[in-house]
């Protein structure tokens, strides 16, 4: 896949009103990373819908594959992507452009998770290595943008549901 204007950039900004000489304090920093196609050329994404709080699922990065965590009650979510079953290799994920990502994935350049408002239950992201993890509470819209430029080999992602019908959104920025 050849990728093209990638643009990856955090951003977090404020003034703080004060008196004196200076009326206004800029507050912030900007992370911005240089991504290339020599640098990215792999692109995913997907979303999946808890069906039950023991719901649980694991992404394989280096593989970029889908799996149930344990047992048969996690067969209960929704994914736009197939989900392998427990104790299987897991299923692979297509890519922006529809098809299969091959063979094993060398660095993972980005991870962004979302979800929306209305989730009733938290989820838990939890990643392996330099993946970065993060517990999306309930209620409020909320997404976090993991910048690892790591390698992916061995590396995990699960997705730990805490209820039915909560909702999150993965994108992955990767190198083959």
């Amino acid at each position: 896949m050849t990728l093209s204007s990638i643009n990856l950039v955090q951003q977090l900004s404020a003034n703080v009103a004060s008196s004196g000489i200076q009326s206004s304090i800029p507050v912030g920093g900007t992370n911005t990373t240089t991504v290339t196609s020599s640098t990215a050329d792999i692109v995913y994404g997907f979303t999946m819908k808890s069906g039950n709080a023991a719901n649980k699922v694991t992404l394989n990065l280096a593989t970029s594959t889908l799996k149930h965590y344990d047992g048969s009650a996690n067969e209960t979510i929704t994914c736009s992507e197939s989900i392998g079953a427990h104790g299987g290799s897991g299923d692979t994920i297509l890519d922006a452009t529809g098809t299969a990502v091959s063979g094993t994935v060398a660095n993972i350049v980005a991870l962004y998770y979302e979800v929306p408002s209305g989730n009733g239950d938290a989820i838990v992201v939890t990643g392996s290595a330099s993946m970065g993890s993060i517990t999306f509470g309930a209620t409020n819209a909320s997404s976090a943008l993991f910048i690892p430029q790591a390698a992916a080999s061995g590396t995990t992602v699960v997705f730990d549901f805490g209820g039915d019908d909560d909702t999150i959104k993965v994108l992955c920025l990767a190198k083959d």
